[in-house]
């Protein structure tokens, strides 16, 4: 692929005048955490970035090893633009490594937690009612989330490259909140609760640990908004505490129409209030095994293409490849292979190569 002309304008028409309207949540991030804020939302209305979650971490018959190598690459020849951890699922001692080698190639790092219930130990998708409360400041447990924070914030403090320069984060915690299936989500804490927790966590970050090279997004589930009020709403801590409007939303079919309402959506919202929009995990389970024309990533981008304001997305994170019974990218000889190919090679679509610097604005 290469990059459209009006894709380089957009891009060289940044300038520094631009941090002034910046609409961040951490007026003093790093410049290189600035520039990728204002690049993501220069860039959303004509391209959208791929993303796969744990992608050189292990793929479809391999694991560790060669960490230049991913199902992404070996289908393209090129790795996603965006890079998909979860702390609760990657050991931080081997991901760190894979995070600075994806910056320093020039991609996107975005990170989840799968946090398991500090209130009671038991995983993430312990859902006793009144966790949340009692981690939240005055609670039983709250040294408890300050550690598990502590922990992150010594984390990703230490993430530089070579020439000592802080690796920025899309930092996504307690995602798919409106759901009801982890301990944070709608069946074991209020609204407020909920709003209580994400505003704690970014403040004690930012102000507290001085955590400084971090943008905050938030990722409901998709199935539980459809319009801008839903979205705002339900569960939303506000925009001084959310860098990216995001959701989270998988399909069990070729069904699109939700998917790009809801993309539309964080586009419109996003563009509002200065924000940049993404559709932070979507997907269709094992290589779309259930869809009839094999041509569901195609079909993706044709709706994207053709439904108002929903391709104001500026990325998009495809879930993990586990193993043959569990994956979301199809690896070489699986039936979409050809279909996924097509996608990669349509100008709307970015991956790892075709990336611009996304740490620096342009004059």
């Amino acid at each position: 692929m290469t990059l459209t002309p009006i894709f380089v304008m957009i891009v060289a028409a940044l300038s520094l005048s631009a941090f002034a309207e910046t609409e961040m949540v951490d007026p003093d991030a790093t410049p290189e955490t600035k520039a990728l804020f204002e690049n993501l939302k220069r860039t959303s209305d004509k391209r959208v970035l791929f993303g796969h979650q744990h992608a050189t971490c292990y793929g479809i018959g391999w694991e560790g090893g060669d960490t230049n190598r991913s199902d992404v690459k070996t289908l393209t020849g090129s790795h996603p633009a965006v890079y998909g951890w979860d702390m609760g699922h990657t050991g931080t001692e081997r991901m760190d490594r894979l995070i600075i080698e994806a910056f320093e190639r020039g991609g996107i790092n975005t990170i989840s937690w799968h946090m398991e219930n500090l209130a009671t130990g038991k995983g993430a998708k312990d859902v006793k009612m009144g966790s949340v409360a009692a981690l939240l400041p005055g609670g039983k447990h709250h040294g408890r989330l300050r550690k598990e924070l502590d922990g992150f914030a010594g984390f990703v403090q230490t993430l530089e490259d070579r020439n000592g320069t802080l690796v920025p984060i899309i930092f996504r915690p307690w995602h798919e909140h409106t759901g009801n299936w982890f301990w944070w989500g709608s069946k074991t804490c209020t609204p407020e609760e909920y709003n209580q927790l994400w505003r704690f966590t970014v403040t004690y970050l930012r102000d507290e640990k001085k955590v400084h090279n971090l943008l905050y997004a938030l990722s409901p589930s998709g199935n539980h908004f459809e319009s801008e009020e839903e979205y705002e709403n339900n569960r939303f801590p506000g925009y001084a505490y959310i860098d990216i409007v995001g959701f989270d939303n998988y399909l069990k079919d070729s069904e699109f129409s939700g998917m790009m309402a809801r993309c539309a959506t964080v586009s419109k919202l996003a563009r509002k209030h200065g924000k940049v929009a993404a559709l932070t995990e979507f997907g269709f389970r094992n290589g779309l095994t259930d869809c009839p024309d094999n041509q569901w990533y195609t079909h993706f981008l044709r709706e994207l293409k053709k439904t108002p304001d929903a391709g104001g997305i500026a990325y998009g994170l495809i879930w993990r490849n586990g193993d043959k019974s569990h994956f979301w990218v199809p690896y070489p000889g699986q039936r979409n292979e050809k279909d996924f190919m097509t996608f990669y090679n349509d100008p709307m679509t970015v991956f790892e190569k075709d990336l611009p610097d996304m740490y620096k604005l342009r004059q």
